[in-house]
């Protein structure tokens, strides 16, 4: 079990990929949670940024990657280009640092 995949508030090993709740701040650092944890804290106020492993924040990916690729083909603007390529990445990198080190 890597040191990295430890609970940012209780500071316990996480085991289980159902049970990983990743967030960031600012896009720079990536904090770890168990799922209860985060309810936990979330309910006490605490800022911990938006989930990004969670099913709710892939179809929001999808969502947006839909929007800009339609926009992009209208405008040609260069910043949607961006957006199609920042976000696929975003969410691989979540899954590669963290995801795909857990069982289901």
């Amino acid at each position: 079990m890597p040191d990295s995949l430890k609970c940012y508030v209780c500071g316990k090993a996480i085991q289980s990929r159902k049970d990983l709740v990743v967030t960031n701040r600012a896009f720079t650092r990536f904090l770890t949670f168990h799922e209860d944890c985060y309810k936990k804290a979330l309910k006490a106020g605490t800022l911990l940024g938006r989930p990004a492993n969670t099913t709710v924040s892939d179809i929001a990916l999808a969502i947006i990657l839909l929007t800009a690729l339609v926009f992009y083909l209208f405008t040609r603007k260069t910043l949607l280009l961006l957006v199609l390529v920042a976000s696929p990445i975003y969410r691989f990198i979540v899954w590669w640092r963290f995801e795909r080190q857990l069982k289901s």
